[in-house]
């Protein structure tokens, strides 16, 4: 009895992220070609990932259960309390079945039942979970479940909040976490710890047309210190993925709708480019990856390789509501996962001179980099490439909210999550004058200044050919570590007449050749 009071008093604080809605089943390899996450999508460009020798987590309210089409599972030694719902979500990430294929079944899985190990609950759980993931090396957690504003208000100063975080700066753990399911209800939705500021909070887009528009449910922002949630979008309805053997259902595998399950599709991007990070050489740390996600993010269409078009839940086009001062889209933030396009952001390369205070810096027009800026000055980017105009221009810029842990004389799971610093950063972009460039024809601005988030973000018509560069500005009085991606188009470069003439002789004599050898 004393357990089931537990429960039910956990169970009113923190709810699931998932949906009982029945659209139109589609087989999780459908999102994922949405998402050009599938291993076919990936080897014209060279890479063949599942994740290997990457540990994803997932922290939830009880255990993933054992499942013939995902990999093994380490627990605590606990009672063996399992749920569907996170064996749904492990799916999404991990399922090795042939057409129900999560995104990274190579990963080493992670579960962790919050409410099945310690006599606490709430937020004591939340770090006891993470520790232990933590010092089993998960790289990325994945949490969804949110709780409700009543028991935390989303405004970015909860403990599990802090405390993700915390897991994020002070461990390096991609935090990935649903944004919540309540869009339909108004502003102000996304729930705690989806108003971390170091993780990913991932919203969704629903199955008609092909997942190009931000589902109805899917929780919209600012938080309610109006920062821009969520940061990215990502397939979140008719998701079939695993369940339970048990359930009333036939079959191991089921049809499901939330934001619950656009979250394991993105940490499931972020294991197979952390994967492909480490063997090449990249860093993997948690700004880099974040900040080659957010860019290369589907928006308008077009722009990127596999870039469909995704919409506003209004079925308006990307937009920042304040641009400039807000970074990104309430409904979407960035726009939509593109695996293809992220991990041809990230192939290019860290820029050079890497982290040593630079004030100057040449990086190519599709390109990212790990920096440092010093108190109170600027680090420029100058794009080694003349870029084309009428194309758009994404630059993303990420750093860390900073945090300490601090003992409150008790068990380690009581401690204290505190700020310790945060920066105010600022991205502009400057055509070869110097200048900023403006405003677009789509009324979209070429800098982002916003004094609350530690996200930047610029999509930007360029307005004509020219050496455009970016310019990373810190207005605190300490110096900062960040993470920027950008990606332009390069002017085609067509061949000069003269240098045709050159080429003629030698064309006709290929020609001769070629005729023959016809003859």
């Amino acid at each position: 009895m004393h357990k089931i009071m537990r429960l039910k008093t956990f169970l009113v604080a923190l709810g699931l992220f998932a949906l009982a809605l029945a659209p139109a089943a589609h087989a999780l390899d459908e999102a994922l070609k949405v998402i050009n996450a599938r291993p076919a999508d990936l080897a014209p460009i060279g890479v063949d990932v599942d994740g290997s020798g990457v540990k994803a987590g997932v922290l939830e309210l009880r255990n993933v259960a054992p499942h013939v089409n995902l990999p093994s599972i380490t627990t605590l030694p606990s009672p063996a309390w399992t749920h569907a719902h996170p064996t749904q979500v492990a799916g999404c990430i991990a399922s090795n079945h042939s057409t129900y294929r999560g995104v990274a079944p190579g990963v080493g899985l992670y579960s962790f039942a919050m409410d099945a190990y310690w006599p606490t609950y709430g937020d004591n759980d939340v770090v006891i979970g993470g520790d232990w993931m933590a010092a089993n090396g998960v790289k990325i957690i994945n949490n969804s479940w949110g709780y409700f504003p009543n028991y935390f208000a989303p405004d970015g100063q909860s403990r599990p909040s802090k405390y993700f975080d915390w897991l994020g700066n002070q461990k390096d753990i991609i935090v990935v976490s649903s944004a919540g399911n309540e869009g339909d209800s108004g502003y102000y939705t996304v729930r705690s710890p989806g108003d971390s500021y170091n993780g990913l909070t991932v919203g969704a887009t629903d199955p008609v047309n092909v997942h190009n528009q931000v589902a109805y449910f899917s929780s919209k922002g600012p938080t309610w210190d109006d920062r821009i949630k969520p940061d990215i979008v990502a397939p979140g309805a008719g998701i079939i993925t695993t369940k339970l053997n048990d359930e009333f259902t036939s079959g191991l595998y089921g049809s499901v709708a939330g934001t619950s399950f656009s979250a394991p599709i993105t940490a499931g991007v972020a294991a197979i480019l952390t994967e492909y990070g480490a063997a090449n050489s990249h860093s993997t740390d948690h700004k880099v990856i974040k900040s080659v996600m957010l860019n290369s993010a589907s928006k308008d269409g077009g722009e990127k390789p596999g870039e469909i078009q995704v919409r506003r839940y209004d079925g308006n086009l990307w937009q920042s509501y304040d641009p400039g001062v807000e970074p990104l889209d309430d409904n979407m933030g960035a726009g939509q996962v593109n695996a293809l396009a992220a991990f041809v952001q990230y192939q290019g390369g860290e820029a050079l001179p890497g982290i040593q205070n630079a004030t100057e810096i040449s990086i190519d027009p599709v390109g990212w980099d790990r920096e440092q800026v010093t108190a109170a000055r600027a680090v420029r980017y100058n794009i080694n490439q003349q870029l084309q105009g009428g194309s758009k221009l994404t630059a993303t810029l990420v750093w860390d909210r900073i945090m300490e842990r601090q003992s409150t004389g008790g068990p380690s799971y009581a401690d204290d999550f505190n700020v310790l610093r945060f920066a105010d950063l600022d991205l502009y972009l400057m055509d070869s004058s110097g200048y900023l460039i403006g405003t677009d024809s789509l009324g979209r601005v070429s800098w982002s200044q916003s004094i609350i988030d530690n996200v930047e973000h610029i999509y930007f018509d360029l307005p004509y050919d020219d050496f455009y560069s970016l310019l990373v500005r810190n207005w605190s009085d300490f110096s900062e570590e960040f993470a920027l991606a950008v990606w332009g188009h390069p002017v085609i470069v067509v061949p000069l007449p003269s240098t045709l003439m050159l080429l003629a002789p030698s064309l006709g004599i290929l020609m001769f050749i070629g005729r023959r050898r016809r003859a």
